[in-house]
């Protein structure tokens, strides 16, 4: 079995994943400035929900940024211990380069300060910061 781990997105989400990439199980939450007290509970219970261990994990995929300062680090924290402590193979994987390859439509945005977002208009371009009151609804330029 595989776990991906996304704490950037809203709500956040692990699911549990076969081999041949069948969804197993996930849970979603909101880990709004509680990332840290909830994330490994969460994987806890959804791998001991259906009947597994740590060890039963093969390999661990983790959205590591960008994002909140928290959220980054804490995801990064723990595939990297799974890494250490169970030898689990892991990958980073950025939140961009996740809408890429689930086929979402361009523009991408996402929150990056109390006052800026991160955007990237289409395949081509590299995101880069805005300023909320200069996106309109809709439109990103």
């Amino acid at each position: 079995m595989y776990v991906f781990i996304d704490t950037i997105s809203a709500p956040a989400t692990v699911i549990l994943f076969d081999s041949n990439r069948k969804i197993i199980d996930r849970i979603e939450w909101d880990v709004t400035y509680n990332e840290y007290e909830t994330l490994m509970d969460t994987i806890g219970d959804l791998v001991s929900k259906n009947g597994l261990n740590y060890d039963n994990i093969q390999g661990i995929i983790g959205v590591v940024g960008p994002g909140g300062f928290t959220a980054t680090r804490v995801i990064s924290l723990t595939i990297n211990t799974f890494l250490y402590v169970h030898n689990t193979p892991v990958l980073g994987i950025d939140y961009f380069s996740l809408l890429s390859l689930s086929n979402a439509q361009y523009p991408y945005c996402i929150r990056a300060t109390k006052r800026e977002y991160l955007v990237q208009k289409d395949s081509d371009t590299v995101p880069q910061l805005q300023k909320i009151d200069e996106i309109s609804r809709g439109v990103y330029s």
